[in-house]
């Protein structure tokens, strides 16, 4: 009602808008809380609403002026032009930073940041480890966010070769319970999920800095920890994965109560909540705040099949809520690509819809802290901000 009539709103307000660094629909949201006391979460903001005339039409030109790209998406264009662009650099970036088939570090020291220059480019770039399988390759990212991902996924598959006789000893013993790959085996099969345990462990190994170990010192030291530590780090996350399997035995156990009629919207919500938390690489992709609690979303899972009697328009209520959480998660990560919701800026937003789920249906076990929307609202604003990372 403040804003009413909107036309007279907007010819008030337009003439303070001053130039900002951050989005227009930012500056406008502040401007009509100070002025006009509404807060309009970011959301609301229908961008995708918009008629094409409104938008910015966008213009990607190469060095002897051809057009290579033009529309008003700038994500779209982004999308077109991101494995280009990677060619591009690649192609510009110093020779001696350009190299395949490492399976050890016999290089130089990597520095933190060169310049990349070429036809249209100078830009700055960061030299990185990318993992190739059974090696890594050497090559120069533009995206710093880019560079942390594919620089620490790079390191770890040089240290999966320097521990490749541990890494043996343990791909021999590990997962040995038939009951327990009867359980998780079913969904990845035993071979993914020891290569998932290898992988996490190893990660577990790295410094927390995503761009850290640039020198033959700093591998060193990184594989050494990592001869040290892998088989106990290997058979934590072993034991991790016997607590997932006891509580999703459970959850089969019960799953033939939600074959009843009018049961079918939360049988799939449940579904796809399993498939969410056993996605391929869980082990290695989930940050261990999260991983550690996986056990306990099934169990979560488990309550809300016992406690469904009386609970069904309840439960239908909140599984269009959670739909809606996700969709807008999935959206979001459809529209950027190389985002991922289990890491990076989006995960605490993600694994607060999986908390929000225990508040839901399993109060009695306990939140890591607040889930009220307030908090998931701020979380996602924060997570989807500019510059918020990948």
């Amino acid at each position: 009602r403040p804003l009413v009539p909107v036309p007279d709103t907007v010819a008030a307000l337009i003439g303070e808008l001053e130039p900002v660094d951050h989005q227009l629909t930012e500056a406008l949201a502040e401007l009509v809380a100070t002025r006009r006391g509404v807060r309009i979460p970011r959301e609301r903001w229908d961008i995708e609403g918009l008629d094409p005339f409104y938008r910015m039409n966008l213009r990607v030109v190469a060095a002897d002026g051809a057009v290579v790209a033009e529309g008003r998406d700038i994500a779209a264009i982004r999308r077109s032009q991101l494995e280009h662009s990677r060619g591009e650099v690649r192609r510009a970036a110093p020779s001696e930073l350009a190299r395949a088939g490492i399976t050890r570090w016999d290089f130089g020291p990597l520095p933190r940041e060169v310049r990349v220059k070429g036809a249209g480019l100078d830009l700055p770039g960061v030299p990185v480890l990318r993992d190739a399988g059974a090696s890594a390759v050497l090559e120069t990212l533009a995206d710093p966010a880019e560079a942390a991902r594919v620089h620490r996924e790079g390191r770890r598959r040089l240290l999966s070769i320097a521990c490749v006789r541990e890494s043996a000893w343990l791909r021999r013993n590990l997962l040995r319970e038939p009951a327990m790959l009867l359980v998780l085996g079913s969904r990845l099969g035993r071979e993914a999920l020891v290569e998932d345990i290898l992988m996490a462990a190893l990660d577990a190994c790295l410094p927390e800095d995503a761009l850290a170990v640039r020198d033959a010192a700093g591998f060193e030291a990184a594989e050494t920890r990592a001869r040290a530590e892998i088989t106990a780090r290997a058979r934590e996350l072993e034991a991790l994965l016997a607590a997932m399997a006891r509580e999703l035995s459970a959850v089969l156990s019960a799953r033939e109560q939600l074959a009843k009629p009018g049961l079918a919207e939360s049988r799939a919500d449940i579904e796809a909540q399993i498939a969410r938390l056993q996605r391929p690489g869980f082990l290695l992709r989930v940050p261990p705040r999260w991983r550690s609690r996986l056990p306990l979303y099934l169990r979560g899972i488990a309550y809300r099949i016992e406690k469904r009697g009386g609970r069904l328009p309840k439960d239908r209520e909140a599984v269009r809520e959670l739909t809606g959480l996700q969709s807008r998660l999935d959206e979001w990560c459809r529209k950027h690509p190389g985002t991922e919701a289990d890491t990076g800026a989006l995960s605490e937003y993600r694994w607060m819809i999986e908390e929000y789920r225990i508040s839901l249906f399993a109060q009695q076990l306990g939140t890591v802290g607040p889930v009220s929307r307030k908090r998931r609202e701020r979380l996602w604003e924060e997570s989807t901000a500019p510059g918020a990372g990948a």
